[in-house]
């Protein structure tokens, strides 16, 4: 099993059929077929039944797909930390303040941090 098939099975089960996934990967219907078959063999699992051209997802493909979406949801959190480390550097900052901090003392202490080393 590998990320391109995974990709592929979540194309497929979000766009419906096959011929739309491979429109949307921008690869060929049979490549999307073959990614597919080679999922399952990898797995074990028969994610979809074949009934004339068409794929209808299995109950195991249903749960195999909810693990799929937890997982895309993942990636989705990686790519937006890469480019907040791209964008801000490295680190977090977390504040809580008092109200009457908040006007006076926590800005000036903000605009110093930056200059402050690392």
């Amino acid at each position: 099993m590998n990320l391109r098939q995974i990709e592929v099975f979540h194309a497929v089960m979000t766009n419906g059929t096959a011929s739309r996934a491979a429109e949307v990967l921008r690869i060929s219907q049979p490549a999307v077929s073959k990614a597919v078959q080679e999922l399952e063999r990898s797995t074990g699992l028969a994610l979809f039944h074949r009934i004339n051209g068409r794929l209808l997802a299995t109950s195991e493909a249903q749960l195999f797909f909810r693990e799929v979406e937890q997982s895309f949801t993942g990636l989705i959190h990686l790519r937006s930390a890469a480019a907040r480390i791209r964008d801000f550097g490295s680190g977090e900052i977390r504040l809580a303040s008092l109200s009457a901090l908040s006007t006076n003392v926590v800005p000036k202490a903000l605009f110093e941090f930056p200059k402050a080393p690392p």
